[in-house]
């Protein structure tokens, strides 16, 4: 089985829903002052569905150029927002990411772990490069 059926079996025993989601943002909220902050005044469930959209946009980014300009322009977005994003960020958003998946998955292991942070890589590589200040 290779990275991308591996990541996407996963992403299935997940059930990537709003459970998951909460918990997601509880731990990456955790994480860091600021996203508490910036996640504040935001509606739980329109984020959910927003992250929900992230993740399979930047899974899908090494697709089709066309994913590829949309997340370059969403984190121009991002950017011009002011919201500052910088490449540790990202990197914790990725690191929640997987360690709610370890909790999820329940057949998690290195290989799933791997197999996800393969997936997301150039999506957060293009959000770094157009995103951090």
């Amino acid at each position: 089985m290779n990275s991308n059926e591996t990541f996407l079996n996963s992403y299935q025993r997940c059930r990537i829903g709003s459970e998951f989601i909460n918990d997601f943002l509880d731990l990456f909220c955790d994480a860091n002052p600021r996203f508490q902050e910036r996640f504040q005044e935001v509606d739980k469930e329109k984020q959910a569905r927003m992250i929900k959209a992230s993740l399979i946009l930047i899974q899908n980014a090494s697709t089709t150029a066309s994913i590829r300009n949309t997340i370059r322009n969403l984190a121009i977005k991002h950017k011009d927002m002011g919201l500052d994003i910088s490449a540790k960020e990202l990197d914790m958003w990725v690191d929640s990411l997987v360690a709610i998946v370890a909790i999820y998955d329940p057949l998690y292991e290195e290989v799933i772990e791997l197999a996800w942070r393969d997936a997301l890589a150039l999506g957060v590589e293009i959000m770094k490069d157009k995103s951090v200040q």
